[in-house]
């Protein structure tokens, strides 16, 4: 097979619902983000995994040498995991006693204790005590084994590549195995344990040694974790983003655009084009696209009128047959609103245009024709329309020959129509343009007229209520119709349309918040594609485009495939092109690129080291700042220097210092010892050490180096640039660039510093400067800095704004848009996995009381994602509560939630809640009495909130448990509580992780009868 073969291959058995050939048969939960990257890349696909493990493991008595890797060795599947197991809700696997009393010891071994997290100790003695009190025989060992992973890859480029990739990101046992007909890589390290601690049954370490082995390992699986993340991060940067920005490769969006698989016959259903397609969520949490309409082949050129559902992730394509369907149509719009999918107006055909409104409802998988009231809405087909909570805006069109330039807004909580009046430069009369909503305005694109094909970018305002015409900066499109615009973060992503030209296959980029734009190729899947009249729909960071052509009489019909188009790499390589373009000027760029694409190279100052001590010198480099990151460091003399490329006052500096006689300073290994030791913060030491490095072999020498535009500059390196030459020209001292910030948290259109970041009061010589620079590095329009939260009752957020306008910020997370005054209310973005978790849950139909609504974390995912029919959302804050009610407004589920005020203790509802969320950190459990007593008589479910211990976790769950079983018995409730899940959120502070224990109340069976 080729490799193609052996990838689809591949592919379909992790997509498949049964088992690999592995041990556990699948893949590990940690690292699937990273399994499903590398996979979704042409050149890559993986063929064995595992994220890590702290593991007992039993070896069979014929293997008394320490060190056996038989077990892991011995695996084929796609992950190299555990035994069959008992898998619990929190993803970790143990065997109970009996069940491992029964088995057979699988060859080579077993496993008595194993976990792809960070182990308990409690646990862990407990299994090791329990196979130590029945005879057995061999060895029993501690192990800690880090991530592992073996892909092929499809050229040997590609497997350097990788292996680069790997040893950047601490993996340094990584390399090639296999080069030839098959390009093999194995990613590995290092850092694993193996300690004996038992044989023939007997214990050989006490239980306190055992806790120390656990503590020992569970410091290794954090740093693991670290270099797994950083692995993921590099191969974005590294593999995606060297493809785009320097490769030179015609195909450089190969590894984005890629052909939608589709499962079974029906792949020709998707050939058609003016139809409409949206994305849904099923209960299960799973996304759907439902198609609806158009014109194609399989109507034998006709309008349709059949309905599909397209699942993104198998590619199981369904027809939904219907007796009740609607007229067959083409050009009309449709939009998604909570479970139904909206169709509004159409043409039938050549002389009829339709405005009726039709909905099918993606549970009941049934359609129904509301009686529409209010102003009356004309027929039309070729107009646009977007939703913004139970609102759909609609405007232009056609009727009749008439070219429409009408504004109407449809309610489909009361099914009414109203005629929008607004002032301001509203847009002239169109069709076949595009409209997409970010926050609280709507973006209108494009389209034509008889005599015009329009190009401009009109913005009305829902809370002025006032159309206004952008003055787009940067790449804008060129004029178009019949194109596709979608709306992603402040992203508008405008794809295709006619007139067919060399623009028609660029993809364009719109920052709402600059009002800046920008053009980049796409390459798309091989065959003839014709980007006019398809629709795209987002489904997590990536739009799938299905359909699309047009009828030409010379040339005859053009039906687009389908295709999946991942916006993550445009995003990328955009906010980087940005980036230096804000701080390099546009002939320097320029310069750049001619230089780059013409392998040329330029003059600069470098320092040249001995190998042996060019570590720490680079190191110090980079403390400093010195180091000049556009150009790439090269190794001289085979091997024997390198040459480090350094800013120019660097070079002065040394070249001023190196003057000096060389007895005056100190012998340079004692310097090399100190830079160790030291912390590296002070500037003066660095240069010092650099000076001393120069004088035993060093030089600082004028050569021709070439720029480095195959790296992307991070914003952190844009951002210390910028500010450093700030300091230059004003002359303040370069000990400041300690306080830059390497990071940072984006709440909306806010940049939120780090606490003592720009904290010196000789920051405000540099006045506005110093913010208007930082701001359009950061692409912000107001800069914040953290501070520790409020130690009250409420909470409250002490962040503080150092520029800008006020802290009232418009945030989106998970599709969901957050708007608070961050200077008064909370946001954690770190409990973004949380939100989405809860966004996931079956809650069709359920009553939920949220205990600590705050601006409506929990709530808003619950109502918009998972179908919950009301919250209860008590809170005491009274900024939270201004923020909340916002929220539900502008989310549009304001007649879904009822916001009670107060002490929740005192005002929270009692015996009503499917599911109690207890969110308050670091803990609930003075509510925990309140959550029992909100539960219906037949019990439900608790979400409950705590910073816990690492160590002291199993124990906490205990008393949780054993503390509501106290409480429901006191308030008369026979009820069964247990634990199903437990999702450990983030770590909180060193050993202390924010951790949610999901309990389950149900009426025992004794109670019951």
């Amino acid at each position: 097979m080729d490799f193609d073969t052996r990838k689809r291959s591949v592919m379909e058995g992790l997509a498949s619902d049964e088992k690999d050939k592995s041990r556990k048969g699948g893949v590990d939960a940690p690292i699937a983000a990273l399994i499903t990257r590398i996979n979704s890349h042409p050149l890559f696909f993986t063929t064995s995994s595992c994220s890590g493990r702290v593991s007992i493991f039993s070896e069979a008595s014929s293997l008394r040498t320490v060190g056996s890797t038989q077990a892991q060795e011995d695996v084929t599947g796609t992950n190299l995991c555990t035994p069959e197991t008992n898998i619990e809700e929190d993803g970790n696997q143990k065997m109970d006693t009996d069940t491992r009393k029964k088995k057979k010891k699988k060859k080579g071994g077993d496993w008595v204790y194993v976990t792809h997290d960070a182990a308990i100790a409690d646990e862990l003695i407990k299994e090791v005590q329990a196979y130590c009190s029945s005879p057995q025989e061999g060895l029993l060992v501690f192990r800690f084994e880090p991530f592992i992973l073996a892909l092929e890859c499809c050229t040997p480029e590609a497997a350097q590549l990788l292996v680069s990739c790997a040893l950047s990101s601490g993996f340094r046992e990584s390399g090639i195995t296999s080069m030839g007909r098959r390009n093999i890589v194995g990613v590995r390290c290092s850092i694993r344990m193996e300690v004996p601690i038992a044989e023939d049954g007997e214990l050989l370490i006490p239980e306190e040694y055992l806790r120390f082995l656990t503590a020992l390992a569970n410091q290794k699986m954090e740093a693991n974790f670290q270099r797994t993340q950083k692995f993921l991060s590099n191969f974005k940067d590294q593999v995606v983003m060297g493809e785009l920005t320097g490769s030179g490769k015609s195909d450089w969006c190969s590894s984005v655009a890629a052909p939608l698989v589709v499962q079974g016959e029906l792949v020709g259903r998707l050939q058609r084009w003016s139809h409409s397609a949206v994305l849904m969520t099923r209960k299960s949490g799973e996304p759907s696209i439902l198609i609806f309409g158009g014109f194609g082949a399989q109507g034998c050129h006709k309008r349709l009128g059949d309905l599909l559902l397209l699942d993104p992730l198998t590619g199981v394509l369904e027809v939904i047959i219907s007796s009740d369907a609607p007229k067959p149509r083409m050009a009309h719009v449709a939009v998604t609103v909570g479970q139904n999918m909206v169709v509004i107006g159409g043409r039938q055909d050549p002389n009829t245009c339709l405005g009726d409104v039709c909905v099918f409802n993606l549970e009941t998988k049934t359609w129904s024709f509301p009686q529409v009231t209010g102003a009356q809405f004309p027929p039309r087909h070729r107009h646009a329309a977007t939703v913004v909570g139970s609102d759909i805006y609609v405007f232009g069109g056609i009727n009749a020959g008439s070219i429409l330039g009408d504004f109407y807004v449809l309610n489909t909580d009361f099914w009414t129509w109203t005629a929008i009046e607004c002032e301001g430069h509203r847009p002239s009369s169109r069709h076949s343009h595009s409209l997409a909503a970010v926050a609280q305005k709507l973006y209108l694109f494009g389209g034509r007229d008889a005599k015009t094909v329009y190009g401009d970018l009109n913005v009305y305002c829902l809370e002025t209520h006032t159309w206004v015409e952008l003055r787009t900066g940067g790449a804008m499109s060129t004029p178009r119709f019949s194109h596709s615009m979608t709306a992603f973060g402040k992203w508008l992503v405008i794809l295709g349309g006619c007139p067919i030209g060399k623009h028609s296959r660029d993809i364009c980029l719109f920052d709402v918040t600059c009002s800046k734009g920008r053009l980049l190729p796409l390459a798309l899947p091989s065959g003839d594609f014709m980007m006019v009249r398809h629709s795209a729909t987002l489904v997590g960071t990536s739009l799938v485009i299905i359909g699309g052509g047009a009828v030409c009489f010379a040339f005859g019909t053009t039906l687009n495939s389908s295709f999946s188009l991942d916006l993550e790499p445009y995003i990328a390589i955009r906010a980087c092109r940005q980036s230096r373009k804000e701080e390099e000027s546009d002939e320097a760029i320029l310069t750049r690129i001619k230089e780059t694409q013409g392998c040329k190279e330029q003059g600069t100052w470098v320092l040249k080291l001995e190998t042996k001590i060019a570590k720490t010198g680079k190191d110090a480099l980079k403390q400093i700042g010195w180091l000049d990151r556009t150009r790439k460091p090269r190794v001289l003399c085979k091997g024997a220097y390198v040459a480090f490329p350094i800013r120019k006052e660097a070079a002065l500096f040394l070249k001023q210092s190196n003057q000096k006689k060389a007895s005056d300073l100190q012998d340079s290994e004692e310097s090399q010892s100190n830079l160790v030791t030291s912390t590296q913060s002070n500037r003066l030491f660095l240069q010092d050490v650099l000076v001393k490095l120069l004088a035993t072999g060093g030089e600082i020498v004028e050569m021709e180096m070439a720029l480095d535009l195959k790296r992307p500059i991070s914003p952190a390196v844009t951002l210390q640039t910028a500010v450093t030459n700030l300091l230059e020209k004003a002359g303040l001292p370069m000990s400041l660039v300690e306080e830059i910030p390497k990071s940072w948290e984006r709440l909306g259109d806010m940049a939120v510093l780090p606490a003592g970041s720009l904290s010196s009061s000789r920051w405000h010589t540099l006045g506005q400067a110093l913010w208007t620079t930082t701001a359009s590095v950061l692409g912000v329009t107001s800069i914040a800095q953290q501070a520790p939260v409020a130690s009250t009752g409420t909470r409250d957020s002490r962040l503080r704004v150092l520029w800008g306008e006020g802290g009232w910020v418009e945030h989106k997370e998970n599709g969901i848009l957050y708007c608070f005054d961050a200077t008064k209310c909370m946001f954690s973005s770190g409990n973004v996995s949380e939100k989405l978790r809860m966004a996931r849950l079956n809650c069709a139909g359920e009553v939920i009381v949220d205990l600590f609504a705050g601006i409506g974390y929990y709530v808003l995912p619950f109502l918009l994602k998972a179908g919950a029919r009301k919250v209860y959302a008590c809170e005491w804050n009274p900024h939270a509560i201004t923020a909340l009610r916002h929220n539900l407004l502008i989310n549009g589920v304001e007649n879904q939630c009822i916001v009670i005020e107060g002490d929740n203790r005192l005002t929270a509802p009692q015996g009503v809640a499917d599911r109690v969320c207890l969110g308050l950190l670091p803990t609930s459990e003075g509510s925990w009495n309140t959550g029992l007593k909100a539960l219906r008589p037949e019990g439900g479910f608790l979400h409950v909130h705590n910073n816990v211990k690492d160590v002291e976790e199993a124990s906490w769950i205990d008393y949780l448990v054993s503390s509501l079983k106290t409480m429901s018995s006191v308030l008369g409730q026979h009820w069964t509580i247990r634990v199903v899940h437990v999702e450990r959120v983030k770590w909180y502070a060193p050993h202390i992780r924010h951790i949610v224990v999901d309990i389950q109340c149900s009426v025992t069976t004794t109670a019951a009868g």
